[in-house]
Protein backbone atom coordinates (compact mmCIF):
# COMPACT_ATOMS: atom_id res chain seq x y z
CA UNK A 1 0.00 0.00 0.00
CA UNK A 2 1.01 3.61 -0.38
CA UNK A 3 0.72 4.52 3.31
CA UNK A 4 -1.01 2.65 6.13
CA UNK A 5 -1.40 5.98 7.96
CA UNK A 6 -4.06 6.99 5.41
CA UNK A 7 -7.41 6.39 7.21
CA UNK A 8 -8.86 4.64 4.14
CA UNK A 9 -5.94 2.23 3.89
CA UNK A 10 -5.73 1.62 7.66
CA UNK A 11 -9.39 0.56 7.78
CA UNK A 12 -8.91 -1.61 4.71
CA UNK A 13 -5.82 -3.25 6.20
CA UNK A 14 -7.75 -4.07 9.39
CA UNK A 15 -10.37 -5.91 7.37
CA UNK A 16 -7.86 -7.74 5.20
CA UNK A 17 -5.81 -8.79 8.24
CA UNK A 18 -8.91 -10.09 10.03
CA UNK A 19 -9.95 -12.06 6.96
CA UNK A 20 -6.45 -13.52 6.57
CA UNK A 21 -6.31 -14.52 10.24
CA UNK A 22 -9.71 -16.23 10.05
CA UNK A 23 -8.39 -18.34 7.16
CA UNK A 24 -5.09 -19.26 8.77
CA UNK A 25 -2.91 -16.79 6.89
CA UNK A 26 -0.62 -14.04 8.13
CA UNK A 27 -0.60 -10.61 6.55
CA UNK A 28 2.72 -9.09 5.53
CA UNK A 29 2.30 -5.35 5.04
CA UNK A 30 4.65 -3.15 3.04
CA UNK A 31 4.32 0.64 2.85
CA UNK A 32 5.76 2.36 -0.20
CA UNK A 33 5.43 5.94 1.05
CA UNK A 34 4.92 6.88 -2.59
CA UNK A 35 8.40 5.65 -3.56
CA UNK A 36 8.29 3.54 -6.73
CA UNK A 37 11.73 2.03 -6.11
CA UNK A 38 10.72 0.98 -2.60
CA UNK A 39 7.51 -0.53 -3.93
CA UNK A 40 9.33 -2.64 -6.52
CA UNK A 41 11.98 -3.79 -4.03
CA UNK A 42 9.26 -4.82 -1.53
CA UNK A 43 7.36 -6.54 -4.32
CA UNK A 44 10.44 -8.49 -5.45
CA UNK A 45 11.17 -9.55 -1.86
CA UNK A 46 7.61 -10.74 -1.25
CA UNK A 47 7.48 -12.68 -4.49
CA UNK A 48 10.89 -14.28 -3.92
CA UNK A 49 9.65 -15.50 -0.53
CA UNK A 50 6.78 -17.24 -2.36
CA UNK A 51 3.88 -15.56 -0.60
CA UNK A 52 0.54 -17.31 -1.08
CA UNK A 53 -1.03 -14.26 -2.71
CA UNK A 54 -0.64 -10.56 -3.27
CA UNK A 55 -3.00 -7.61 -2.77
CA UNK A 56 -1.66 -4.46 -4.42
CA UNK A 57 -3.00 -1.01 -3.67
CA UNK A 58 -0.85 1.03 -5.99
CA UNK A 59 -1.41 4.39 -7.63
CA UNK A 60 -1.30 5.35 -11.25
CA UNK A 61 1.79 7.46 -10.64
CA UNK A 62 3.64 4.58 -8.95
CA UNK A 63 3.06 1.31 -10.76
CA UNK A 64 4.56 -2.08 -10.00
CA UNK A 65 7.17 -3.25 -12.46
CA UNK A 66 5.58 -5.46 -15.15
CA UNK A 67 8.89 -7.33 -15.42
CA UNK A 68 8.76 -8.33 -11.74
CA UNK A 69 5.13 -9.42 -12.01
CA UNK A 70 5.83 -11.54 -15.12
CA UNK A 71 8.57 -13.49 -13.30
CA UNK A 72 5.99 -14.82 -10.83
CA UNK A 73 2.85 -15.62 -12.86
CA UNK A 74 1.65 -18.40 -10.54
CA UNK A 75 1.16 -16.15 -7.50
CA UNK A 76 -2.48 -15.01 -7.31
CA UNK A 77 -2.70 -11.23 -7.45
CA UNK A 78 -5.53 -8.85 -6.69
CA UNK A 79 -5.26 -5.17 -7.62
CA UNK A 80 -7.33 -2.61 -5.77
CA UNK A 81 -8.88 0.47 -7.42
CA UNK A 82 -7.37 -0.15 -10.83
CA UNK A 83 -4.93 -2.42 -12.62
CA UNK A 84 -1.95 -1.26 -14.65
CA UNK A 85 -1.78 -4.64 -16.39
CA UNK A 86 -4.02 -6.34 -18.92
CA UNK A 87 -5.33 -9.62 -17.57
CA UNK A 88 -3.65 -11.92 -15.06
CA UNK A 89 -4.97 -10.10 -11.99
CA UNK A 90 -8.32 -9.76 -10.35
CA UNK A 91 -9.38 -6.17 -9.71
CA UNK A 92 -11.46 -4.79 -6.84
CA UNK A 93 -12.82 -1.51 -8.04
CA UNK A 94 -15.47 0.91 -6.98
CA UNK A 95 -17.60 2.75 -9.48
CA UNK A 96 -16.41 6.30 -8.89
CA UNK A 97 -18.37 7.64 -11.86
CA UNK A 98 -21.62 6.27 -10.47
CA UNK A 99 -20.66 7.30 -6.93
CA UNK A 100 -20.14 10.93 -7.96
CA UNK A 101 -23.45 10.88 -9.78
CA UNK A 102 -25.39 9.23 -6.93
CA UNK A 103 -23.98 11.57 -4.26
CA UNK A 104 -24.81 14.63 -6.35
CA UNK A 105 -28.31 13.39 -7.21
CA UNK A 106 -28.95 12.74 -3.52
CA UNK A 107 -28.19 16.38 -2.71
CA UNK A 108 -30.25 17.60 -5.67
CA UNK A 109 -33.18 15.43 -4.53
CA UNK A 110 -32.88 17.04 -1.06
CA UNK A 111 -33.38 20.44 -2.70
CA UNK A 112 -29.81 21.69 -2.78
CA UNK A 113 -28.78 23.67 -5.86
CA UNK A 114 -25.33 24.98 -4.99
CA UNK A 115 -23.30 21.81 -4.74
CA UNK A 116 -19.52 21.55 -4.64
CA UNK A 117 -17.34 18.55 -5.44
CA UNK A 118 -14.09 17.78 -3.61
CA UNK A 119 -12.29 15.45 -5.99
CA UNK A 120 -8.84 14.64 -4.71
CA UNK A 121 -5.84 14.69 -7.05
CA UNK A 122 -6.95 14.51 -10.69
CA UNK A 123 -3.98 12.34 -11.64
CA UNK A 124 -6.01 9.50 -10.07
CA UNK A 125 -8.71 7.87 -12.16
CA UNK A 126 -11.24 7.55 -9.27
CA UNK A 127 -11.01 11.31 -8.62
CA UNK A 128 -11.52 12.14 -12.30
CA UNK A 129 -14.48 9.78 -12.52
CA UNK A 130 -16.13 11.18 -9.36
CA UNK A 131 -15.84 14.66 -10.89
CA UNK A 132 -17.32 13.42 -14.16
CA UNK A 133 -20.27 11.86 -12.29
CA UNK A 134 -20.84 15.09 -10.37
CA UNK A 135 -20.78 17.15 -13.54
CA UNK A 136 -23.18 14.79 -15.34
CA UNK A 137 -25.71 14.92 -12.48
CA UNK A 138 -25.50 18.71 -12.31
CA UNK A 139 -25.99 19.00 -16.08
CA UNK A 140 -28.97 16.60 -16.10
CA UNK A 141 -30.59 18.68 -13.35
CA UNK A 142 -29.90 21.89 -15.27
CA UNK A 143 -27.81 23.26 -12.43
CA UNK A 144 -24.72 25.38 -13.03
CA UNK A 145 -21.36 24.43 -11.57
CA UNK A 146 -20.31 27.58 -9.76
CA UNK A 147 -16.71 28.67 -10.28
CA UNK A 148 -14.61 27.45 -7.39
CA UNK A 149 -17.06 24.66 -6.49
CA UNK A 150 -14.78 21.98 -7.95
CA UNK A 151 -12.11 21.60 -5.30
CA UNK A 152 -9.09 19.53 -6.22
Amino acid sequence: ITASSNPFFSELVRGVERSCFERGYSLVLCNTDGDEQRMNRNLETLLQKRVDGLLLLCTETHQPSPAIMKRYPAIPTVMMDWSPFDGGSDVIQDNSLLGGDIATRYLIDKGYTRIACVTGPLDKTPARLRLEGYRAAMQRAGLPVTEGYEVI
